[in-house]
């Protein structure tokens, strides 16, 4: 399954530039750089492999952005591993800038906030469920944001090579069968990441780990410590330790609730809001005044003030098949 946009039809480069802009919607807020125009042969092209989505592009100077805002709207737990061929990046997570140069891979995940400043590049996505990162019992963890040098560790120049070369059959008179490429894909990304990145010895196991949060997320309303250490048989200091890079379980629980009820909000219908002392109880939240002011803390606003994004959405929808591609991986 592939989706295409394209844009050498549109000649005008004012409306070139919103139709580019439009298209990522609603994987990451892009805006062009200064005085950047978009070429007519700009292009970004995303490719289902079953375990995975490969994007690939010909993209003009600009920015790119997974505010936080849209990071807890969408809840994704997927690893990005990023390579370009041609032009300069810089990222910024959390004030801290770092350089990425053609043949870097940046790794980073879209369940935390992240900016691009790019020069016009030509570039590889490779987009990943965590789970499929894991085939050991102790788990691979993914560093947000750590940028792999090509001349640093070998894997490195090996993995973005052929993330540029597999990209390159894929779109060949005779590509090669998505089946057959993405295993191999996998097992090197992993074989890359486990030797680059440092295991923490106070987490639990990947698969747990990620076992634990899809449990929080199908029953946010009731869950709790006492539930979460029957469920999965953990003392409650595994479970502080498992948790503590994130504030505390109680803070995740807290927070997945919190984005549960923003995306509730931002997908409502005009006119059909849902009560915010039903929608409190049913986020798991004692009473509608302690939900409001923790959603006022976590977001800057408060519940009645969230635009509903069926509001904004304007005449022509950019295709969103990529983001159901990544909620069903």
């Amino acid at each position: 399954m592939i989706v295409e946009h394209r844009f050498a039809h549109i000649p005008q480069d004012a409306r070139r530039g919103r139709a580019w802009v439009t298209s990522h919607t609603p994987l990451a807020e892009v805006r062009l750089a200064p005085s950047a125009t978009v070429p007519v042969d700009a292009f970004h092209r995303y490719r289902h492999l079953g375990d995975a989505v490969l994007v690939t592009y010909e993209a003009p100077a600009q920015i790119t952005e997974r505010p936080e805002t849209l990071v807890v709207c969408q809840a994704l737990d997927h690893v990005v591993l990023r390579t370009h061929s041609r032009g300069c990046a810089r990222i910024t997570i959390a004030g801290q800038t770092g350089a990425v140069a053609p043949g870097d891979i940046v790794v980073f995940s879209l369940g935390r906030p992240i900016q691009f400043e790019a020069d016009a590049s030509v570039g590889v996505d490779l987009i990943l469920p965590r789970r499929v990162l894991t085939d050991r019992e102790d788990g691979i963890p993914a560093a947000h944001g750590q940028i792999l040098v090509s001349n640093g560790h070998p894997l490195t120049r090996l993995v973005s090579d052929h993330l540029k070369n597999l990209a390159m059959c894929l779109v060949s008179s005779s590509p090669v069968r998505a089946a057959d490429i993405t295993p191999p894909t996998l097992a090197l990304c992993r074989t890359l990441l486990t030797a680059t990145q440092e295991r923490r010895d106070d987490t639990l196991p990947d698969m747990t780990g990620i076992a634990i949060r899809r449990f929080i997320e199908a029953n946010l309303a009731a869950v709790d410590l006492p539930m979460l250490s029957a469920r999965f048989g953990l003392s409650r200091a595994s479970l502080y330790r498992a948790f503590g890079g994130e504030s505390g379980i109680a803070a995740y629980i807290r927070d997945r609730r919190l984005a549960a009820a923003m995306r509730r909000l931002s997908a409502a219908e005009f006119g059909r809001r849902p009560m915010v002392a039903r929608l409190a109880h049913e986020c798991g939240f004692a009473s509608d005044r302690v939900f409001s002011r923790a959603f006022h803390r976590r977001f800057g606003l408060w519940p009645a003030e969230v635009s509903s994004s069926r509001d904004k959405a304007g005449p022509s929808t950019p295709d969103v098949a990529p983001m159901a591609w990544l909620r069903d991986l």
